[in-house]
């Protein structure tokens, strides 16, 4: 079933937009589309960047221009570096259509400003004549106001080892998936919306140190998404006292690599008697995942520490708890030691690309001794950096590989499934069917354009747009709103030929605040046209990275807008 949707021209008129063409026949001199957003988060008497995107049109048929001066005035509350209210820039005109990227840094002077800021923008045209042709438009920006965040600690004081605390977080306009980590958290957190104060626990571990200590910066790192739809990120450094009346035992567990592999990872144990009491007939239980261990120590000194390596098997994220039970000289003790989280992690990818395999390592210490094994081939790799990948060819493209490596002096292994890298290749191939000849020498026919998607990514709002050079075509566009992999999507246009003709085909996308066009070309002989004739031909073959074909924050009014102001102006 055909998804193409056809856009037709008569309904879009008339498009009450700035520089949008008018209803009658006649094209406009110039035109442009403007659009803005904040390129950083505005904040109170510091500097924020704006950015905007133009496009223009400029009929060269009606108006001879060189350059184009742009002048944006500024809302009152806000000022240029220079404390100006306005920002003005020259840019050349090359060519009919042009594409601009304006950034330009402003501060905000005044934290009592409206939720929708109007920026008005001038137009001077600097034609041959020397004459200058004058336009008005506007543009405007969200704004919510400024951040202020902060962050407290609520606990008075705290004690050398694991602990809960509160922290208390305080900001003036909402936040969204917040995200707080310190290399003393247990776990970091992470907060899905905030407005105003909340309060928060966490499980935090404050490292014994062989001399007494009275203070301890705790560091912070927090990052959320504001209603910009950007990104705030922070770090913080909080002191806070040291209680040095320390309780009798505490405990840390430590991974090597801060994470598990696959198979048996070794954990580095510290128990620390702190007080001035011996203890005796020690006993440690372990508890990870459901599976119970013990260990006992006879006699452990004051003011001393005992080490042991915990082994344990994770096919999954491990989750610790330590318990102990004790004797003293004032009697017989029991107390829970923290809960640790160890994530499992396979660290090696291995995926399928074009006739090559593609080894990585994802992730964060040095892999060593790596074995890749399928079939009867065996892919040795003597070190594996984080990050570091390398490619293998091969013929073959494998479904299952097994893969062996040491990590901490210890060997891992596990099997893995081989994926392929995702990517779009879109076949574009055209057919003329029914041609028909009138008595007065014009052809008619059908040309059908099929574009396949042989990739394994689906491909989003693919805008296909055909100029006919002087030769009636109908439709003008096609809009494809999805292609599958594997998925031909065909388009039918009526043409009408009176002479040799060349139809220029653009496939139209929009991509990271830029557009992007792939220009085809199909020529027609109007000699050799026969009626009933049917002529099949293959165009091009066209790969890109399948997120090139996702149109993001243009509407599809907007993007027919530009296609509709291409077609007329080119």
């Amino acid at each position: 079933m055909y998804k193409s949707i056809v856009l037709i021209l008569l309904v879009l008129f008339p498009l009450v937009l700035s520089g949008v063409i008018n209803s009658s026949s006649t094209t406009p001199a110039f035109s442009y589309l403007i659009t803005a957003n904040w390129k950083t988060i505005p904040t109170l008497d510091n500097l924020t960047t704006i950015n905007v995107n133009l496009i223009t049109f400029l009929n060269s048929t009606r108006i001879n221009a060189y350059a184009l001066i742009v002048k944006i005035l500024l809302p009152q509350g806000i000022l240029n570096t220079t404390e100006g209210n306005y920002i003005e820039d020259i840019l050349p005109l090359s060519s009919q259509v042009q594409q601009y990227n304006l950034q330009f840094n402003v501060t905000i002077v005044n934290s009592s400003l409206p939720n929708e800021l109007n920026f008005p923008v001038m137009f001077s045209l600097i034609t041959e004549s020397g004459d200058n042709a004058f336009y008005n438009t506007s543009f405007t920006l969200p704004y919510y106001g400024t951040y202020g965040f902060s962050i407290i600690l609520l606990n008075s004081s705290l004690i050398q080892g694991l602990q809960d605390v509160i922290f208390r977080i305080t900001t003036q306009s909402p936040i969204y998936n917040a995200y707080i980590s310190s290399p003393y958290f247990m776990k970091n957190i992470t907060l899905s919306y905030v407005n105003g104060s909340k309060d928060i626990s966490v499980e935090l571990f404050v490292p014994f140190q062989d001399i007494p200590i009275y203070h301890v910066n705790i560091p912070l790192t927090i990052r959320f998404l504001t209603p910009y739809n950007l990104y705030y990120v922070k770090q913080f450094v909080l002191q806070t006292n040291v209680n040095t009346s320390i309780p009798t035992l505490y405990a840390n567990v430590q991974s090597p690599t801060n994470v598990v592999y696959p198979g048996y990872n070794n954990l580095d144990v510290s128990i620390a008697n702190k007080e001035n009491l011996p203890i005796t007939n020690l006993t440690i239980i372990t508890n990870y995942n459901n599976f119970m261990k013990k260990l006992v120590i006879p006699y452990l000194s004051p003011n001393s520490t005992t080490n042991f390596t915990l082994s344990i098997y994770a096919n999954s994220n491990v989750s610790l708890k330590l318990y102990a039970f004790f004797d003293t000289p004032l009697g017989f003790q029991n107390v829970s030691l923290g809960s640790y989280y160890f994530p499992l992690v396979y660290p090696i990818s291995v995926m399928w690309n074009n006739g090559y395999i593609n080894i990585s390592n994802r992730g964060n210490v040095s892999l060593n001794n790596i074995t890749v094994q399928f079939g009867e081939e065996i892919i040795d790799i003597v070190k594996l950096s984080p990050e570091e990948n390398i490619l293998y060819p091969t013929t073959i493209k494998p479904n299952l590989v097994y893969i062996t490596f040491y990590a901490d002096n210890r060997e891992f292994s596990y099997s893995q499934k081989v994926y392929e890298v995702p990517f779009v290749r879109l076949n574009v191939s055209y057919q003329f069917i029914n041609v028909t000849r009138s008595t007065t020498g014009t052809y008619t026919a059908t040309l059908i354009l099929y574009i396949q998607n042989t990739g394994n990514q689906y491909a989003n709002n693919i805008y296909i747009l055909i100029k006919p050079n002087g030769t009636g075509i109908t439709p003008p566009f096609y809009v494809i709103s999805q292609i599958l992999p594997n998925e031909t999507i065909a388009m039918p246009f009526t043409i009408h030929v009176t002479k040799n003709a060349i139809f220029q085909i653009s496939m139209f996308y929009y991509y990271n605040n830029q557009t992007y066009v792939k220009n085809i070309t199909i020529p027609v002989n109007y000699v050799k046209l026969t009626p009933g004739e049917t002529i099949m031909n293959y165009i091009v073959n066209y790969v890109g990275k399948y997120t090139l074909y996702q149109i993001y924050g243009i509407p599809a009014i907007v993007i027919a807008f530009i296609l509709i102001v291409i077609l007329i102006s080119i």
